[in-house]
């Protein structure tokens, strides 16, 4: 039962007081009490000949049922159940590169200008919506520093 507890919860801080291992003690001392005055003591008391053939016989199913779950655990256990491998198209590169990899070959649709270039490296916003944060800011003043919301305290961002 303390393994079950451990690997159904393995964080100790979210496991429930119930899968604790103190509980786990509790349970397994109610069992064994259980196990003495429901089933020992009655089957020890009797005189039928058919008690023995009986506790033999599921001692057998006992013994069977843990090597079936010895050899065929994914049959018993989801967690030893194997995910299936995506089928994938493996390309192997070449050995030698036959040309070094160039980013300005097609498909480009037109020839870059200067025009084009310096409106490009204008185009680039990387904290839209973010106001640089000012000199005499409560947080301190940082030049890499961002503001978002910077008039609502309380639904501020920072980045």
């Amino acid at each position: 039962m303390l393994v079950y507890a451990k690997a159904r919860y393995p964080n100790e801080a979210f496991r429930p007081w119930f899968m604790m291992p103190y509980m786990m003690l509790i349970y397994s001392f109610t069992c064994s009490v259980l196990t003495l005055y429901i089933v020992e003591n009655r089957l020890r008391r009797r005189k039928s000949k058919w008690v023995v053939p009986v506790l033999s016989a599921g001692m057998m199913l006992i013994v069977c049922a843990g090597i079936a779950l010895f050899y065929y655990p994914s049959t018993f256990s989801v967690l030893s159940q194997s995910t299936p491998i995506a089928k994938t198209n493996v390309s192997i590169p070449p050995e030698k590169a036959l040309d070094r990899p160039n980013m300005s070959q097609p498909p480009r649709k037109e020839e870059p200008t200067l025009a084009k270039l310096l409106a490009a490296a204008d185009d680039w916003k990387p904290n839209p919506g973010y106001v640089d944060l000012e000199q005499d800011s409560p947080f301190g003043y940082y030049e890499y520093a961002y503001e978002l919301n910077p008039e609502k305290l309380d639904n501020l961002i920072m980045n």
